[in-house]
């Protein structure tokens, strides 16, 4: 997450969890320079954080993931498949709580924008059908 939606994304994790919800959790991979850092940072959330001084693992993620800017967020299911590696919009919507795992929509208005299908249509074979 960034610094300005991590509020948001902290508030939508308590209220899942408060609601009973244990089939998930969040993790956070720091891209922060230094521990110091991290620690600020990862003391405004209420969720997991992969250790900062693991480096080799955060990086393997952010190949696997195909990370390439900050901030990322990435669903992904118990058996390691993507669900979605574009979730940060469907995270902020009204109902995110209610469609987690946010899995992408088959069609999606780019008019709000240019990601489709978990993907930003400049990263994959994309048609537009004027």
């Amino acid at each position: 997450p960034c610094r300005g939606f991590t509020p948001q994304l902290a508030e939508l994790y308590n209220t899942m969890k408060a609601s009973g919800r244990d089939d998930f959790e969040f993790i956070f991979v720091s891209s922060d320079r230094d521990q110091e850092s991290f620690d600020e940072y990862h003391a405004e959330m209420p969720w997991l954080a992969l250790p900062f001084e693991n480096r080799k693992a955060k990086a393997a993620l952010s190949s696997m993931f195909d990370v390439n800017g900050i901030p990322s967020l990435v669903v992904v299911d118990a058996e390691g498949n993507t669900i979605n590696k574009s979730a940060r919009g469907p995270a902020g919507a009204a109902d995110a709580a209610e469609t987690f795992p946010w899995p992408p929509k088959a069609m999606e208005d780019i008019s709000e924008g240019v990601e489709c299908n978990g993907f930003d249509i400049n990263e994959k074979a994309a048609i537009v059908v004027l």
